[in-house]
C-alpha cells in the first residue's frame, strides 16, 4: 500500500500559492485535482463527487478545486436558465442563498484537506449579475467552521500552485510549477480542445503542468521540451497538460434527457471524475520524483 505524505505548510505568496512538503525515499505525495462539480445541478453525479473527496480525505490528499463548483444557472437574469432544472430545495426567492449554504455543509467535510478553491465562468457569471462572490463566501465559512484549522484558500479564474519539496535530511530542493486556468471556448468535439495545450505551452513556459477544466472533457497531453542550463548544458523535460472533466451529465443519471440546452446545441456525452496528481519518490529521476497522473472514473 502507497503511504500517502501531508504537505507541511500551504501559504500565499503573490500570485502563487506554495505548497511545502519534506520528503525522504519512498514517499508519495498525493493531490486531487478537480474542476465543475455543478453542485447544485439536477444532473451533477453527486455520488461521485462525494466518492473522490472521501477517497481524497481517506488518503490524506490534498484538493484542489477550480471552478465551477456551482451551478447556479437559474436565477433570473441567466439567459441559460430553465425551471424545470431548478432542484426543489432551491424553489425560494432566496435561491442563490440556499445554493450557498447548501454547498458549505457540503464542502465543510472536506475542508481540512482542501488547498485552493478557485472561481469559474459560472460563479463570476454572478459576480458580474448578481453582485456576490460565491466563491469568496464558501472559502469565508468553510474557515470560520473551525478557525483553529489551516486555512483554504480562494483563488480567481487563473494563477499558480508551487509544490516546493526539501529532503528530510536537508538540501535537496527544488519546486514544481502548476498553472491552472479554468479554462475558455467552447466543446471543440473534434480535437476535444487538445490543440490549447500546444498554444498554452508556448505562452506558459515556466509550468511543468497545466491545469484546465471548463470544457468538460477529459485528456492528459505531455509536451517534451528541449532545454539549456545555466551552464549551457542542453536537456529534455516534460510539460504536463490535463484536462479536468465534470461530474455533471447533462443526460442525467438515468440517461433520460431529450431535450434541453444541451441537447439543442448537439452537444455530445461528457466523462466525469477528476484527476490525481502523485510525487513518488521511490523511483526518482535524478533528485525529482516520478510524476504520476490517474483518472478517478
Amino acid at each position: 500500500m502507497i503511504d500517502f505524505k501531508r504537505y507541511e505548510s500551504v501559504e500565499r505568496k503573490n500570485d502563487a500559492i506554495i505548497v511545502r512538503m519534506k520528503y525522504k525515499t519512498g514517499d508519495n505525495f498525493r493531490f486531487l485535482l478537480s474542476s465543475d462539480h455543478h453542485y447544485d445541478s439536477k444532473m451533477c453525479r453527486r455520488d461521485i463527487l462525494k466518492r473522490d473527496l472521501d477517497s481524497a480525505n481517506k488518503h490524506n490528499a490534498g484538493i484542489f478545486m477550480f471552478g465551477d463548483l456551482f451551478d447556479v444557472m437559474q436565477n433570473r437574469e441567466d439567459p441559460r436558465r430553465a425551471y424545470s432544472a431548478l432542484a426543489e430545495a432551491y424553489k425560494e426567492d432566496n435561491y442563490l442563498d440556499l445554493v450557498r449554504e447548501d454547498g458549505s455543509k457540503f464542502y465543510q467535510n472536506y475542508k481540512e484537506n482542501s488547498i485552493l478553491i478557485s472561481e469559474g465562468n459560472h460563479e463570476s457569471n454572478v459576480t458580474r449579475r448578481q453582485g456576490t462572490n460565491l466563491i469568496q463566501n464558501l472559502v469565508q465559512n468553510m474557515n470560520l467552521a473551525e478557525p483553529d484549522t489551516e486555512d483554504v484558500f480562494a483563488g480567481q479564474y487563473n494563477g499558480w500552485v508551487f509544490f516546493r519539496f526539501e529532503n528530510e535530511s536537508g538540501g535537496g530542493r527544488f519546486t514544481i510549477k502548476m498553472y491552472f486556468n479554468h479554462g475558455q471556448g467552447g466543446s471543440a468535439p473534434v480535437t476535444r480542445g487538445v490543440i490549447r495545450a500546444s498554444r498554452r505551452g508556448l505562452v506558459i513556459p515556466d509550468a511543468q503542468i497545466v491545469v484546465s477544466g471548463h470544457t468538460h472533457e477529459k485528456w492528459f497531453f505531455p509536451i517534451t521540451r528541449e532545454r539549456v542550463s545555466a551552464n549551457g548544458v542542453p536537456y529534455y523535460d516534460e510539460q504536463i497538460h490535463l484536462q479536468l472533466p465534470s461530474y455533471k451529465r447533462d443526460d442525467g443519471p438515468n440517461k433520460k434527457k431529450r431535450s434541453g440546452w444541451a441537447v439543442e446545441k448537439g452537444f455530445s456525452p461528457k466523462p466525469l471524475g477528476a484527476w490525481w496528481l502523485d510525487f513518488s519518490f521511490d523511483k526518482m529521476k535524478g533528485n525529482r520524483p516520478t510524476i504520476t497522473t490517474t483518472p478517478t472514473f
